[in-house]
């Protein structure tokens, strides 16, 4: 907890396991919302790979400034804090910090 109060920063990486109910708006070309309806393992596994990919997008800006990254947390902690009454959880913490 001091290292993420110390940091310049605290990013929450999440993902939210309802995200293809937002396809027919943003793959608007074909019915992709029916790939994962209905199938939990789906909609978790590309939920959260997709999140973490972006999570490592986002941590390579800090790298470029010279900073790491840390990612020790309590996820239910963050989840309840941050994302109750959602199906929003979270993946990481990006926490910049001098190297």
């Amino acid at each position: 907890m001091a290292k993420t109060m110390a940091a310049p920063v605290c990013t929450i990486i999440g993902y939210d396991l309802d995200f293809y109910e937002h396809l027919p708006k943003l793959f608007p070309h074909t019915n992709a919302k029916s790939w994962y309806q209905g199938n939990d393992k789906k909609m978790f596994e590309t939920a959260f790979r997709n999140s973490t990919l972006q999570g490592a997008y986002l941590i390579m800006a800090p790298r470029v400034l010279g900073l790491d990254s840390m990612s020790d947390f309590d996820n239910a902690g963050v989840d309840r804090a941050f994302f109750a009454g959602t199906n929003v959880k979270s993946n990481f913490l990006c926490s910049p910090r001098i190297i």
